[in-house]
């Protein structure tokens, strides 16, 4: 997926792009019990990393 940023366009993998409804509903859950823990990692790691580093296109 595009993504505009300023005079140039960078790329990220659509895999890490979120809809406004799943987004809205993952900071419903946050607010409510800011104490859990997360079901899988934080950061994006190996291969889907690499992808979702922006480059100027």
């Amino acid at each position: 997926m595009d993504v505009p940023m300023g005079r140039v366009t960078g790329s990220i993998p659509v895999a890490l792009v979120n809809d406004y409804a799943t987004v809205e509903l993952a900071m419903d859950d946050f607010f409510q019990n800011p104490a859990v823990e997360p079901v899988g990692p934080v950061w994006v790691m190996g291969d889907m990393a690499e992808g979702s580093r922006l480059s100027a296109g």
